[in-house]
Parts: structure tokens; C-alpha cells; sequence
């Protein structure tokens, strides 16, 4: 094909290239449309009025228990939150790169145990991230910070 304007050859991708682009800009919309747009900062806990419940990290009362200088045993690794009353919790753990560690869902206890098999690929000083989300009754949600802790 000839550029006109800049009177040179373009060379136009083989059809293989073609399909190829089009799978990656479909998988990125599906990507998109799991994910969903993220909710901004300032938004409302309180049910939209078409009853979908939003998510807030404002005023929230999920705050780690764990002390920011502590050292967490491979062994008996445990995540503490201060909680709230008659919540059930999600827990979310990754390493530094967010690779999903470990997961807990349904819980009713404001902690979680890591298994040390969850942590065998992680070095003495490394970092593990984790966040909390609470479902009060009533459905609305509550998600915590990041918070990050070093292993023994």
C-alpha cells in the first residue's frame, strides 16, 4: 500500500496480525467489563437508590492490629483488624509484585491465618500486602487500606 500523503510504502500486518490485535483489544474490553470502573474515594457507603450497595474506605473502622515494626512468624501467621459489629469479612493477601497469596471469605472473626504454604515462596523480610472488605448486614460495604507487614 502506498502513503499518498507521505508518497512512501506502508507495510499493512498479515491477516494472523490482524486477528491477533483484535483478540488483545477484545480481551482488554472484557477485562474492562469484569473488572468494572473503580469506585472513586468519595463515594457514599450508603445503597445508591437503585439499591446497589457502594463501597467507602472513608470513615472506615477496619484498621490493622497488627504493629507496622512486627515481625510475622511463618508459622502462626496471623492478620488482626479491629472489626465491626456483625460484619463478615474478605481478606485479599499478595506479595509486593500482587500475586495472590491467600484469600478469606465469609469470615466472622475480624482475623485470618495465613498456612506457611501460602508464604513458601516468599523470603525472611519480605513484604505481604493485605486489605480487608466488610459486608455489614444490611449489604453495604466497607473496604479497608492496604496494609503491608514483613515476615520473620
Amino acid at each position: 500500500m502506498i502513503d499518498f500523503i507521505r508518497g512512501r510504502e506502508v507495510m499493512i500486518p498479515a491477516r494472523h496480525d490482524r486477528w491477533a490485535l483484535a483478540g488483545l483489544v477484545g480481551l482488554a474490553l472484557l477485562m474492562i467489563l469484569a473488572c468494572g470502573p473503580e469506585m472513586p474515594p468519595e463515594a457514599s457507603s450508603q445503597a445508591s437508590p437503585e439499591g446497589r450497595h457502594q463501597h467507602s474506605k472513608e470513615d472506615s473502622n477496619l484498621r490493622s492490629l497488627v504493629p507496622a515494626d512486627q515481625l510475622l512468624p511463618r508459622d502462626g501467621c496471623e492478620l488482626l483488624w479491629e472489626g465491626i459489629e456483625g460484619a463478615r469479612y474478605s481478606v485479599a493477601v499478595t506479595d509486593e509484585q500482587l500475586t495472590l497469596l491467600a484469600q478469606g471469605v465469609g469470615l466472622t472473626e475480624a482475623s485470618y491465618r495465613l498456612t506457611p504454604t501460602a508464604l513458601v515462596h516468599l523470603a525472611p523480610g519480605d513484604k505481604i500486602l493485605w486489605q480487608v472488605e466488610a459486608t455489614l448486614p444490611s449489604g453495604v460495604r466497607h473496604s479497608s487500606q492496604t496494609f503491608v507487614a514483613r515476615l520473620e
